[in-house]
Order: structure tokens, then sequence, then C-alpha cells
């Protein structure tokens, strides 16, 4: 699958903590290994919307959309805010 970062995602990358941008590269790894959805951990589609999605990482989520072969990363937030931003 080929992985496209938004701007959106890189503001948010600058707020956290190295901890959490360490846990964040990890599973940017692993989905640069993945070949489909199904072979992702821990995500989960969002319910009333057809192409995001949602990976959970810690109290933190990583927002999503897969189109066709591509994923677009979208948003990196604290669990209490990522709704209010994300889809």
């Amino acid at each position: 699958m080929k992985i496209e970062i938004r701007s959106s995602l890189l503001k948010d990358i600058k707020k956290i903590q190295k901890a959490q941008k360490l846990r964040l590269e990890e599973v940017y790894l692993s989905l640069k290994e993945c070949e489909e959805i199904a072979q992702i951990p821990n995500i989960k589609k969002l319910k009333g919307f057809e192409n995001f999605y949602r990976i959970r990482i810690g109290d933190y989520r990583l927002g999503l959309a897969i189109e066709d072969d591509m994923v677009i990363l979208l948003h990196f937030l604290h669990r209490k805010d990522i709704y209010k931003f994300f889809p």
C-alpha cells in the first residue's frame, strides 16, 4: 500500500512528546509492510463513514483514510480531541 502524509499530521506530530513519536513511527513502519486493510494492526472503521479509519496507539488515535490502494494519514491527536478534528 502507498502511504501519503498530510500537513495536518505533521502539525500534530510537532505537538506530541518523544515517546508518542516513537510509537507512531512503529505504526508507520508496520503500515508500510501491509498489503491490505486486514493486515493493519488495531485498525477500526469509523461508523457513518465509508473510507475513514482510526488506529489506537495508547491514549492517542491516528486518523486515516483509505482510498483504493492508498493510505492517507490525516491526524494524530489525543483521544479526547481526535473526533473534534477528524473526519
